[in-house]
């Protein structure tokens, strides 16, 4: 009986793993979707708010562009880190100069791909199965420009909170994601 139970046990959690576990893109497929980020910094009583929309694959990275409260682009790849305002490069960082970009790149493709086993891996983090979903938690080793990340979703990543040293952090969610295939 008690072998009976536990095989139970077992299949229901593989799956309950199975229906949780997020999308993971295909080679050649891209994500997009709108986001809302709210930054909160120490030192200030309400989150500054932006929003816009989003592009991955995991070829070029992330395109980033926020509308609101004024346009503009940042472009993360494993080149570096780009930002421009009205067209114009106004920021340009490269992994040589920053190695935590590195980090950043590679949690970013990792979450937006969900390639999960790789991030628990390297991370020692576990996925959870929450109430409607999902959830990661991690903190990163080395020089990374956050103290620890929490992914939260069900189908694609929900929400993104990036808690950074004293005190700030960025809560960004994300909404109407679809993904869609590369041309032939």
């Amino acid at each position: 009986m008690r072998l009976l139970t536990l095989l139970t046990l077992l299949l229901l959690s593989v799956s309950v793993q199975a229906q949780e576990r997020p999308t993971q893109l295909q080679d050649g497929e891209t994500l997009r979707g709108d986001f809302t980020q709210l930054r909160y910094l120490n030192g200030f009583n309400h989150a500054i708010k932006s929003s816009g929309v989003f592009e991955f694959t995991e070829e070029t990275g992330l395109d980033w562009q926020t509308q609101t409260p004024f346009a503009t682009r940042l472009i993360v790849s494993e080149k570096g880190m780009v930002q421009y305002v009205d067209g114009v490069e106004t920021l340009k960082v490269t992994p040589d100069k920053f190695p935590a970009l590195s980090t950043l790149h590679e949690v970013l493709t990792l979450s937006m791909t969900g390639a999960w086993d790789q991030l628990e891996a390297k991370y020692q983090a576990s996925l959870e199965a929450i109430e409607g979903g999902w959830q990661l938690t991690f903190k990163p080793d080395g020089e990374a420009p956050f103290e620890a990340v929490t992914l939260t979703g069900a189908e694609y990543l929900d929400q993104l909170v990036i808690r950074k040293p004293q005190g700030d952090r960025d809560e960004i969610t994300f909404s109407n994601q679809h993904v869609t295939k590369a041309r032939p």
